[in-house]
Parts: C-alpha cells; structure tokens; sequence
C-alpha cells in the first residue's frame, strides 16, 4: 500500500500544483501531482504513476543483478535512478510502486528483465479522469 507522507509546492513559479511524497514503507519518491486533491496520510489508489518527459532509450540500462531501489540524484529534487523489474505489462516495478511505461523504452530487454532508469520528474496522473 502506497501513502501520501508530504506535500510540497515547488520553488518554481511555473508550478502551481504541488509534488507528493509518496511511500510504499522500503521506498520514498516524490512526484509532480496535477490537480492533486488527496491529503497527507491518505492510501493512493486510483491513479498511475507516469514518466515526465519521456524517456528516451539511453536512459535504460540493464543490470546485471536484481537491485531494486530508489536513488535520488545529487543536487536534484526530483530526479531519480530507479532499479526494478520489467512486468508482464512492460510497466517498471519495485515495492509496491508500478511506473507506467511502453514497450518502446525497454528495446532490446525482456519482460522479467531487471532495469535501472533515470527520469527527470514523475507525474501522478489520475487515469479515471480520461475514462
């Protein structure tokens, strides 16, 4: 179960929305949330975490092991290096977190493959809204 820890409201003008904390209790990620109207402590449920902007494919790498963690790059915010495992819906997995995704970024690796990714940003997007 993954929960809202923390809200935060970017130093960026541009950002009028905040960005989440969210944990599934191994791992904390913080990502942008659009129109977000949850509260801290609340389960999230309901939505996907997607990438923004859209990876690109130099940006997966495969690993030789199985390391799954969350690694927030130095002197970023909100930038991370995420290591799991590709699922049988080429969505990337580690706890309980499943980050949204196209086959097209894992060309050349395999459902079950274990990845490390870099994303600029993760935006929670509600995908009940365009149903």
């Amino acid at each position: 179960m993954i929960k809202v820890l923390k809200t935060d409201l970017a130093n960026d003008p541009e950002y009028r929305d905040p960005f989440v904390l969210l944990s599934d209790g191994n791992f904390v990620i913080w990502a942008f949330a659009d129109e977000f109207t949850g509260h801290i402590g609340d389960e999230f449920q309901g939505s996907k975490i997607i990438l923004e902007p859209l990876v690109l494919s130099g940006d997966v790498k495969p690993q030789t092991g199985r390391r799954v963690a969350v690694r927030l790059l130095p002197g970023a915010s909100y930038e991370y290096e995420l290591y799991g495992q590709i699922n049988e819906q080429w969505k990337l997995t580690f706890g309980d977190f499943l980050i949204d995704g196209d086959q097209e970024y894992y060309s050349g690796l395999q459902r079950g493959d274990y990845v490390c990714i870099h994303y600029d940003r993760l935006d929670i997007i509600d995908v009940n809204k365009f149903n």
